[in-house]
């Protein structure tokens, strides 16, 4: 089992430094709280996001994401060298329903949605294009809950509308070729369907938690996206339980 798990974290922490500079749609991280009781409060933090969840009542809880990414690159072409650079930030926020289902398994789902922008410039060809994104997403869960360790399974389901896309410096080619044209990236709502296993191990309060994750399209058409994704950061739950 700890070999198993060390496996995952480290899987995790490769996947987490690939991307692709053209990507259009990276999705962030996935909020699994997986909480027990009113008023328990948990919150993560990693390399590129945010995570917080509180309990409202026995039930009912709300959670907040932040996501953001500064992604350089150097990419060579017929020996000549672009620098690259792709920024993006998304923020969401979330109301959703658990229930323990025993003493250590939670069942919870929770809808939201949130705001985003991508910014990518390609200095030396003078390529440019920004773009505004708003997201919606479901993403029912089951887990398991101790005092030291957590795993959850969230299938989520992520729903992404384009707007206002700025594109400068390419060619009608090229724009065929990195699938920017407006009207058919701001036509559609793109749907994905994002399952996602996350890990948390330490004791109590203090946990190290990981998650990896795969995104498959859902809507015809062409659109760069990642089909990975994962996070590595720190875990920290606030909890009455714990004293039990």
């Amino acid at each position: 089992m700890r070999r198993n798990l060390i496996y995952f974290i480290v899987g995790a922490a490769g996947a987490l430094f690939t991307s692709c500079n053209t990507t259009l749609y990276v999705p962030n991280a996935v909020n699994a709280p997986l909480l027990k009781e009113k008023n328990e409060i948990k919150a993560s933090i990693g390399f590129n996001n945010f995570q917080a969840a509180y309990g409202i009542t026995q039930n009912v809880g709300v959670i907040a994401n932040a996501y953001w990414d500064d992604f350089k690159a150097d990419v060579t072409t017929n020996g000549v060298t672009t620098k690259t650079n792709n920024k993006g930030n998304l923020y969401e926020i979330g109301l959703g329903y658990f229930k323990p289902l025993s003493q250590n398994v939670v069942f919870e789902t929770y809808v939201g949605g949130g705001l985003g922008k991508i910014d990518f410039s390609n200095g030396q060809q003078e390529q440019y294009y920004d773009v505004d994104a708003t997201k919606f997403f479901i993403q029912p869960a089951v887990g398991y809950v101790s005092k030291m360790f957590d795993l959850a399974f969230t299938p989520r389901f992520s729903a992404v509308k384009y707007n206002h896309l700025n594109v400068s410096g390419y060619t009608q080619a090229e724009l065929d070729q990195e699938y920017l044209n407006k009207k058919d990236v701001e036509g559609k709502t793109w749907m994905f369907l994002e399952p996602a296993i996350t890990a948390r191990v330490g004791f109590k309060y203090v946990k190290l938690q990981a998650q990896v994750g795969f995104a498959s399209k859902l809507t015809s058409g062409d659109l760069k996206y990642e089909s990975r994704f994962s996070s590595l950061g720190i875990s920290v739950n606030l909890a009455k339980w714990y004293r039990s």
